[in-house]
């Protein structure tokens, strides 16, 4: 960063100018009680040099005031107004507590900056604490308030000695010029002594992002979503933080939404980087039997972060898959017998293996199936992720009457209530045989 003179320097030399052209080179005797009647105005000429404002937090000490004025004596840099001379207040200080950084002016007063950023730093949030300062005792009456070019972006109401401390936040996106000004509340300037508590301006690098296409990921799994980002401020090296959001219900995608893992990451100079962010799709709750992949993927968008200050958005398309659980059940005929389990080791295929659980299954025969049939999984049909193997229990529940068959296939309904969100999943027919 180009550095300046601190406005510090800037007063000394200006103070001079600023006295009245019949004091001789002497400020008349300060007034006692009421400053009202009394000209102690003092102003700089203005100043268009070209900003020194980087992607960073720029602290106001070292930028050049486009426009500063005072109703009472010099703009005192990082010490109170005081009285008309340089430098003649007392450490910055609001109901008790010292700052060593900051500005004391005295109503009506303003200070006027430029907001263009060098190495195409885009300038975005103005910050400080304010208040009237305590060697005013609770005297004084003001008002704060912070200009973007001719629009008004903060009022802090009336403060006098006795107003606890605010701090000030103000979004300058889109915002050519900044004013910072304190007016006399509309009943005199007398006591006014305001403090600018740390002024600060923060600027974000021109950093852009980009992800080529949808990424499919299936449940229960990690997938790198490449992103491509591209940095036109060449001087910028600092970390960059991500979130998530999306102006969509999770609802109206009948699931639940992935989860991001990766949470910044650090650029160094002007160019272009791809950055791999992990992302995490949990267990699906959306697909029913027999519905397709979704053909749009869940329209949430990355926003991308610099000092707490949002540099870009970037659509981070990504569609979830399901995985394959399958049982497989034998095709042999399975013999039951009146109220006598019979056990059946069923092979269960998952594919891919998940990263956390594999499927648990209910299983139920469905209105297809012969009436006397009970059919149920042992221990709740959990499989290991990888895949594995549950224990399904048939019995029958009475004897087959005299027009029912003893043999027929039965249609069993499959429920992957852990991996698939508890939906129905697949149906499965085997062969089953009452034995007496």
């Amino acid at each position: 960063m180009k550095r300046r003179l601190p406005f510090a320097l800037l007063t000394l030399v200006l103070a001079a100018c600023a006295q009245p052209p019949d004091s001789g080179g002497t400020l008349p005797p300060e007034p006692v009680g009421n400053y009202d009647s009394v000209d102690g105005a003092w102003t700089t000429p203005p100043h268009l040099s070209a900003q020194s404002l980087t992607a960073d937090v720029n602290t106001l000490y070292y930028e050049t005031a486009l426009v500063a004025t005072n109703a009472w004596g010099p703009i005192e840099v990082d010490r109170s107004n005081g009285e008309r001379g340089i430098g003649d207040g007392q450490t910055l200080t609001l109901n008790g507590t010292i700052y060593p950084k900051g500005y004391g002016v005295h109503a009506p007063s303003e200070l006027k900056y430029s907001l263009a950023g060098s190495d195409n730093a885009r300038c975005v949030r103005f910050r400080s604490q304010i208040g009237v300062d305590d060697e005013v005792g609770s005297r004084g009456s003001v008002v704060f308030q912070v200009w973007g070019d001719g629009e008004k972006l903060y009022d802090s109401g009336v403060m006098t000695g006795a107003s606890a401390t605010k701090s000030v936040s103000v979004d300058l996106r889109g915002k050519k010029t900044i004013r910072m000004v304190v007016t006399d509340a509309g009943n005199g300037k007398t006591a006014d002594h305001a403090d600018w508590i740390a002024p600060t301006i923060t600027c974000v690098p021109d950093i852009t992002g980009s992800v080529s296409r949808g990424t499919g990921i299936y449940q229960d799994t990690h997938r790198n979503v490449p992103v491509t980002f591209t940095n036109s401020s060449g001087k910028f090296a600092g970390d960059l933080s991500f979130r998530l959001t999306s102006d969509v219900s999770v609802n109206d995608y009948k699931g639940t939404r992935f989860r991001l893992d990766t949470w910044g990451t650090k650029i160094v100079g002007a160019g272009t980087f791809q950055r791999n962010l992990s992302v995490y799709m949990p267990p699906l709750a959306f697909l029913e039997l027999g519905e397709e992949e979704p053909e749009l993927p869940y329209p949430d968008t990355l926003v991308v972060f610099y000092r707490g200050e949002e540099v870009t958005r970037v659509p981070l398309r990504v569609y979830p898959i399901r995985q394959s659980t399958s049982p497989l059940f034998p095709s042999t005929t399975i013999e039951v017998r009146l109220g006598e389990p019979t056990i059946v080791i069923v092979p269960v295929e998952a594919d891919p293996g998940g990263e956390t659980t594999g499927p648990a299954f209910s299983i139920y025969p469905d209105s297809d199936s012969p009436a006397w049939l009970d059919v149920q999984e042992i221990g709740g049909g959990e499989v290991p992720k990888e895949g594995g193997a549950i224990q399904v229990k048939f019995t029958a529940t009475r004897a087959p009457e005299p027009n029912e068959p003893r043999e027929r296939y039965a249609r069993l309904r499959i429920y992957d209530y852990r991996l698939a969100g508890g939906n129905f999943t697949s149906l499965s027919n085997v062969n089953v045989r009452f034995v007496p």
